[in-house]
């Protein structure tokens, strides 16, 4: 998803629709990672310039409505976004 021109405020005004949305959404399954995406590694002048959800829906057409239904999606806080698959390589689980 890339981050639409001028879009503070309404990604402000958001992120509590985002949030809930999105604490919800990982807890039912279909969120399995997401974040902003940045200008530089360098914390110091990184700027968040989108973000990247990795989801998990019986379908590609399920995916999309969960998408087009986003709150920073329909708050026109995103410019455009793009549904790619993925398919999770069977790794073991992290160490906790």
């Amino acid at each position: 998803m890339r981050l639409a021109p001028k879009t503070l405020t309404r990604a402000f005004s958001s992120t509590p629709r985002i949030s809930q949305q999105a604490r919800q959404s990982k807890l039912d399954g279909n969120v399995l990672v997401g974040g902003a995406t940045l200008s530089s590694t360098d914390e110091a002048v990184a700027k968040m310039n989108g973000s990247m959800l990795v989801l998990e829906f019986p379908t590609l057409a399920d995916a999309e409505a969960y998408v087009k239904a986003d709150p920073y999606v329909t708050g026109k806080v995103w410019e455009s976004w793009t549904l790619t698959p993925f398919k999770m390589a069977p790794l073991p689980p992290s160490k906790q």
